[in-house]
């Protein structure tokens, strides 16, 4: 993947899934695994960020 392809890819995800990845982890590893998984952790944090305390 090509750096103009990576930029693409982030801006996508960002946009997409409202989660902003470092280009070092969509080109970590040559598959959609890393991504994902920051992409799921990201969700996941903000998630228990927002929730009423005692949920």
């Amino acid at each position: 993947m090509d750096s103009m392809m990576t930029i693409q890819l982030r801006n996508d995800i960002d946009r997409h899934f409202k989660v902003g990845l470092p280009l070092v982890k969509i080109l970590r590893d040559s598959s959609v695994d890393s991504p994902a998984r920051a992409i799921a952790d990201t969700k996941a944090a903000t998630a228990a960020e927002r929730a009423p305390e005692g949920a």
